[in-house]
């Protein structure tokens, strides 16, 4: 699912998540969350099926600041705690504390301008696990009606601070400044790579991993069935100018074809399916009868509805392909508890292997041959970062930084107790 957006009736978003001026005070401090200007009493819906966590006002007198009228509800997503606020409320949300119907959609309040506001806005601001993220990176899970926690879909790598969201914030950063995993990789990028040709993938590598947990696996991003795959025994190498430089390389590989139904579509409802059916007509009774006789097309046996047959779903059929993965020797070098075997290397699926008498025998094309007094050693450049083990930070990474960029809740920032801000 994308990012959190209430919809028809609010404008663009006039500020933010992160560091700015403070449209009351004047003063530079932070902000919570993200605004969107609406007219007054607009609804505003969920923007996840949840409990009512609280429903509460708050403003200081003095600062001229705090949410006014406000709703928290708490929700479940991916085996974590999301609390999403919505604050500035015209007036008390009927909602009560405890209520655990609440859906994705379901109106919570009315758009107001209460607390510490300068006009009429919604105040939204997303809270993972205790930490403050930016609302426009966090993806909520599954269907946003609580019928699945993490949903059909799952990003490739957790994150190596195991507080941090997983969304497309942690990926390709936020509008707060903090740089994203992608922003950090060396080479290997869609749709064009390093060397100005096609490139019909993305690279993770040593500069992704000082934010991506890369040490226990990649994930398969959506349910599927394996195909084909392809495991080194140990890392093919080439040589570059014989004798003086050799480069391992991987052709592990693994392709896993997925099947997506579309869910089928609610016929409409028609004016003639609405108007309820005419009585049959009567006809007047003879002398003697006791009840009146039906017209003759009334009498007539009532004809079965045809039975239509049932549209097949609309299915697509995809694939995902991950490639330059971890030789055997690199498996054995470890305990399974610490870098567990895939799944789909054992049980009872079907294997196929091409014997030496294979009659569709390829030959290599002979090997390009250098001059003898080529010398392709190169000097002066050097990738600091290429050979550091998970977890470890090359130099150009501010940890710091992107720490601190996460912090958002209005008033409750870990490292600055800053005055309520919206």
């Amino acid at each position: 699912m994308p990012a959190y957006n209430p919809g028809a009736g609010f404008r663009a978003r006039s500020r933010f998540f992160g560091v700015q001026k403070h449209p009351i005070t004047g003063k530079v401090s932070k902000h919570g969350g993200d605004d969107w200007p609406a007219p007054a009493g607009t609804p505003i819906p969920a923007a996840y099926a949840g409990t009512v966590k609280a429903v509460d006002f708050q403003y200081n007198k003095e600062k001229k600041t705090g949410w006014g009228w406000y709703v928290l509800l708490e929700h479940s997503i991916g085996g974590k705690t999301v609390l999403t606020r919505y604050a500035h409320m015209r007036e008390k949300s009927p909602l009560k504390v405890g209520d655990k119907t609440i859906k994705k959609g379901d109106a919570v309040g009315l758009v107001g301008s209460t607390g510490g506001s300068t006009g009429n806005h919604l105040h939204f601001e997303v809270i993972v696990n205790g930490v403050p993220v930016s609302p426009d990176s966090f993806d909520f899970g599954g269907d946003g009606h609580g019928t699945s926690e993490k949903g059909p879909w799952a990003y490739p790598f957790d994150a190596q601070d195991k507080k941090r969201p997983i969304n497309r914030g942690l990926y390709l950063g936020t509008s707060g400044g903090v740089a994203g995993a992608m922003s950090r990789v060396h080479d290997g990028f869609y749709p064009i790579g390093v060397n100005g040709l096609w490139h019909g993938g993305i690279h993770f590598d040593a500069g992704s991993g000082t934010v991506l947990d890369q040490f226990h696996g990649v994930r398969c991003i959506n349910d599927g069935e394996v195909v084909a795959y392809q495991v080194n025994k140990k890392y093919p190498e080439i040589e570059f100018n014989p004798g003086k430089k050799r480069a391992a390389y991987s052709t592990g590989f693994v392709l896993v074809r997925h099947r997506l139904e579309l869910p089928e579509e609610k016929p409409k409802e028609t004016k003639d399916a609405k108007q309820p059916a005419k009585p049959a007509a009567q006809t007047p009774a003879k002398p003697g009868d006791k009840k009146p006789v039906r017209a003759a097309a009334a009498t007539a046996s009532k004809q079965e509805p045809e039975k239509k047959e049932k549209p097949k779903p609309k299915v697509l059929v995809f694939y995902s392909l991950y490639m330059h993965l971890l030789d055997w020797q690199g498996y054995q070098e470890l305990d399974p508890k610490q870098r567990p075997r895939p799944t789909y290397w054992g049980g009872e699926a079907k294997r196929f292997q091409v014997g030496d008498r294979a009659r569709d025998a390829q030959e290599l094309p002979p090997e390009p041959e250098l001059p003898a007094e080529a010398d392709l050693e190169f000097e002066g450049i050097e990738f600091p970062y290429q050979n550091l083990r998970p977890g470890e930070a090359y130099a150009d990474t501010d940890t710091d930084t992107d720490r601190q960029g996460e912090c958002g809740d209005c008033g409750n920032w870990p490292e600055l107790d800053e005055e309520l801000v919206s």
